[in-house]
């Protein structure tokens, strides 16, 4: 009788928590322990029952390519080299141009390839360059096997060092986290602009193959291609396609990663061209050049795509030529001499001085103080405004959006002396948890 009443009671705790409800008695009683009840007791009142709000499902992600289909990982026989793919067969977004077969692959590491893969990258895949977005340390670690005929390069896009906090139960050569990450480290920070840019600019001289990597070849990778299908002509869909198949291949990636890219890009530069164009220094010519370096026809006939124009040069201005001479007129006789009159002479003004603007001076910076801050206070940014990653103001992340509704946490408060004048500087914190230094006087606190 006992354990049938124990099993009763064990269903009915096990439907209640399935329904958001719990008791105490119920809980003892499945459990077999002894309880207790009196009757002149009030009955506790029960919380209402919250339902949670559900997740967003996560995204679907990219069924694997079938063998010779855009974004298809070339076989190798290196297992760890399994994120290596052509970007040959990615289409415009006008389905007029593709990009063409063997001329821009991505790629993982190639410390592991064997003698037989490489081969086949410097014979089937022609590949002449191999750029290597790695840090120093990264290289040392896991230096990449030559590829015959290649020329290597390193073009570290986190700088000489990688100084992002150690995260556990992640490789130490996986150097991504979040979004916070892709807008701190691979948007606006100054080595991974001047690398994209030196990267972007390398690739409109290069012949045969380009091959680049970082340590995965899922984030700075990742980001490079993101670049390149951008200046290229591709859609949004086709270029998430193409970021998320490393997550198809195991290498892991989030959708929202790449979505806090866009909106940190977009919030500051409204497009992507502008982007390109403003702080990659990569603008609608470059971008023609390399579409005829990369792109050819989807007709059949894989014609190349055009060529642009050579800037246009200003035209010579024209040195004016001497008039023709004209005859002299015929030389009338003089009048009678008219008696000149005394000259009247007038004070002469003194000339004013030319007030000539001194050279700007170059902003020198001292930190006086810093101090954290305590409790807890939001600001919003006033639009249009300078702010920094550093506190001596050499890295300049951009300027505010014009209409920002982030609310940043104040971190630190700082005085500087800048150019010989006391200065409150704030180090805020976004919702993404990347931080900003900014004057205090560009900020509002928030309600």
């Amino acid at each position: 009788m006992n354990s049938r009443l124990t099993r009763t009671l064990s269903l009915a705790a096990l439907v209640l928590t399935l329904t958001g409800v719990t008791t105490p008695t119920v809980s003892a009683l499945a459990d077999g322990g002894p309880t207790t009840t009196a009757t002149t007791q009030k009955p506790v009142a029960q919380k209402p029952v919250t339902t949670p709000t559900p997740s967003k499902p996560a995204p679907a992600l990219p069924t694997e390519p079938a063998a010779g289909q855009p974004g298809s990982r070339i076989k190798l026989e290196s297992n760890y080299t399994d994120n290596t793919r052509d970007l040959g067969g990615y289409v415009t977004a006008d389905g007029k141009w593709k990009i063409a077969d063997h001329r821009l692959l991505r790629s993982n590491n190639l410390s592991k390839l064997t003698v037989n893969d490489a081969k086949l990258l410097a014979d089937t895949y022609d590949v002449k360059k191999v750029i290597d977005m790695r840090t120093n340390g990264q290289i040392k670690k896991s230096p990449d096997k030559p590829i015959p005929g290649a020329d290597w390069q390193q073009i570290s896009i986190l700088g000489k060092l990688a100084d992002v906090p150690h995260v556990p139960n992640r490789p130490a050569d996986d150097l991504s986290g979040d979004g916070a990450f892709y807008d701190h480290r691979l948007e606006f920070a100054y080595s991974a602009v001047t690398g994209y840019r030196q990267f972007l600019s390398g690739l409109l001289t290069q012949k045969g193959a380009t091959l680049f990597h970082c340590s995965s070849g899922k984030d700075r990778t990742g980001i490079g291609a993101v670049l390149i299908m951008s200046a290229l002509g591709m859609d949004r869909k086709t270029i998430y396609t193409d970021y998320l198949l490393s997550e198809t291949y195991k290498h892991h990636v989030n959708k929202y990663w790449l979505d806090e890219y866009y909106r940190e890009v977009l919030s500051h530069y409204q497009t992507m061209d502008n982007y390109l164009t403003t702080l990659m220094q990569f603008g609608p010519y470059q971008r023609e050049l390399l579409k005829s370096k990369y792109l050819v026809s989807t007709d059949g006939k894989e014609t190349p795509y055009p060529a642009p124009a050579a800037p246009s040069t200003p035209a010579p201005v024209p040195v004016p030529q001497p008039a023709t001479p004209v005859e002299k007129p015929e030389v009338k006789p003089t009048p009678d001499p008219v008696k000149p009159k005394p000259e009247v002479m007038t004070p002469q003004q003194p000339e004013k001085p030319v007030n000539h603007k001194p050279a700007k001076k170059a902003k020198t910076v001292k930190v006086l103080s810093v101090k954290k801050v305590k409790g807890v206070r939001y600001v919003h940014t006033k639009a249009k405004r300078a702010y920094f990653y550093d506190l001596k103001l050499k890295h300049q992340v951009g300027k505010t959006a014009k209409h920002s509704t982030t609310k940043w946490k104040v971190v630190k408060e700082a005085k500087l002396k800048v150019n010989g004048k006391t200065v409150k500087y704030l180090q805020i914190k976004s919702p993404h948890g990347y931080h900003r230094w900014i004057q205090a006087n560009f900020v509002t606190t928030s309600r």
